[in-house]
Order: structure tokens, then sequence, then C-alpha cells
């Protein structure tokens, strides 16, 4: 339980950037919609195995990262509409530091974009 307060920690971003999950049986593309550098929400149609270690890339504008992820969750199965997103979500297991530095630098960088300092 502390993991996953933890993980609430981190600044979330809110951009839509291509997806690709690389499974056993291929490849399922999706878009991000909520991003950390723990883990990420994306909408995909495709429903994937729960507990999984995958291969996932990550289209950032600046450069592509990959991961390893490991599927936490899905709401597919229950979706019934809006204005929930279906999709699933994905916890990091195993990211290079500087995949992790390209993930900080993207997120710290459009949410100051949006939230400008109020310093003078």
């Amino acid at each position: 339980m502390a993991e996953s307060t933890k993980k609430r920690n981190h600044p979330k971003l809110s951009e839509r950037w291509p997806v690709t999950v690389l499974t056993r049986n291929g490849e399922a593309n999706g878009e991000t919609r909520s991003l950390t550098v723990v883990g990420v929400f994306f909408h995909c149609p495709e429903k994937l195995k729960e507990g999984e270690s995958c291969r996932v890339k990550i289209g950032l504008p600046e450069k592509p990262v990959e991961v390893t992820g490991e599927l936490a969750w899905s709401n597919l199965e229950n979706f019934k509409s809006e204005p929930a997103i279906p999709g699933m979500g994905f916890c990091f297991v195993k990211i290079y530091d500087k995949d992790r530095d390209l993930l900080e630098d993207a997120i710290a960088a459009r949410s100051e974009k949006r939230h400008p300092s109020l310093e003078a």
C-alpha cells in the first residue's frame, strides 16, 4: 500500500502520445492518457494479460523511450460508458536512467508550460 501511495507523488502528465506494447502475441497500439516516471495509463482497445511483463515503447516527441512494464490493471472488461476512458495501467519494472531522464524532462517541460512558476 505504501508503494501505491508513493507512486501518486510523482508529477503526472496527461498528453496523448503513441504507445506500443510488445507482447508474446504481437503488438498492441494505443496512446497515453496519463504518464509518470513510474507508470502509464493508456487507451488501447486490445485487452492484454494482467501481470504480464512486456516491453513498452512510448513515443515522446523528443525521442521515444522503451521500458519494461507490467500490466497492473485494466478497465476494458468492466468499461460501461463515458466519462471513463477504456484503458490499462502499466507499472514500469525496468527503465534505464537515460529513459527515466527523458520522461522526467518531458513531464517537467510540459507541466511548466501549463503552470508557469510564480517566482518573481
